[in-house]
């Protein structure tokens, strides 16, 4: 149940929303019921209830994880040219660490492994919590170069 509502009955949904849906497995049997792209709003406490006499059920506690991304320091940041700088993007909440970490400048991808001078650090660490996640620091670093007008 949402909100103490009845979602299904074998594969009959009783809720409006379509990405609420009761699976059957018959070999061995088995009856999901499947969320389609979960969001914030369906974390919760859900209960299967079988209709036996004394009646069975079995609860789950789902709480939704989103990841979330903060750059380290100011967001306008002012050097000198020849200088180094160090760009730190943090990711946090995340259940598993990101199979990629893409850097942009104005609005382009940046690829570290043709860029001279550029390097990326990526350094995990396994936050001790209620639930397991993992933060991911990056750091970027580059020396800056002066810009050359053009004619």
């Amino acid at each position: 149940m949402r909100d103490g509502h009845i979602l299904t009955v074998d594969q009959t949904t009783f809720i409006a929303d379509q990405r609420f849906q009761s699976v059957f497995s018959p070999n061995p049997e088995r009856w999901s019921l499947q969320i389609k792209y979960v969001q914030l709003k369906d974390e919760g406490t859900y209960e299967c209830q079988v209709s036996t006499e004394p009646k069975a059920s079995a609860i789950v506690h789902l709480r939704i994880v989103e990841p979330k991304t903060e750059l380290i320091g100011e967001s306008t940041r002012h050097v000198k040219a020849g200088s180094q700088v160090k760009l730190r993007c943090i990711i946090s909440q995340a259940l598993e660490p990101p199979l990629f970490i893409n850097w942009f400048y104005n609005q382009k991808q940046i690829y570290l492994h043709n860029r001279r001078g550029w390097r990326t650090e990526i350094e995990r660490i396994d936050l001790p919590a209620e639930v397991p996640t993992t933060t991911t620091t990056t750091t970027t670093t580059t020396t800056t170069t002066a810009a050359t007008p053009s004619t």
